[in-house]
């Protein structure tokens, strides 16, 4: 599967994994709406396949929040996460 650029910005819902269930809510109903193929992530994610050889090239890809140090990798459990960036990073790059 090839990697695809996309990115977003949106707005915080008291928690990281808030904001990353209503954004991946968002993005659903705008690529899925017309309930064609799926008519809910549950049922897009169900579809291993379609993941596995297409994706979404979306946040839909994204599976869960970790909340890890470790690079991303198959044995740390880090492939298809976001990973919120610490505090101190946080600030570095927003300058805040």
């Amino acid at each position: 599967m090839g990697a695809g650029g996309w990115d977003y910005v949106t707005e915080y819902e008291g928690s990281v994994e808030a904001s990353f269930a209503a954004l991946q809510g968002r993005v659903f109903q705008r690529k899925y709406a017309d309930g064609r193929r799926y008519t809910s992530l549950a049922e897009l994610r169900a579809d291993e396949q379609f993941l596995y050889e297409e994706g979404t090239h979306s946040i839909l890809d994204i599976e869960r929040v970790v909340r890890m140090t470790a690079a991303p990798g198959y044995e740390s459990g880090g492939v298809g996460t976001l990973r919120p960036l610490a505090a101190g990073r946080a600030v570095h790059h927003s300058g805040d």
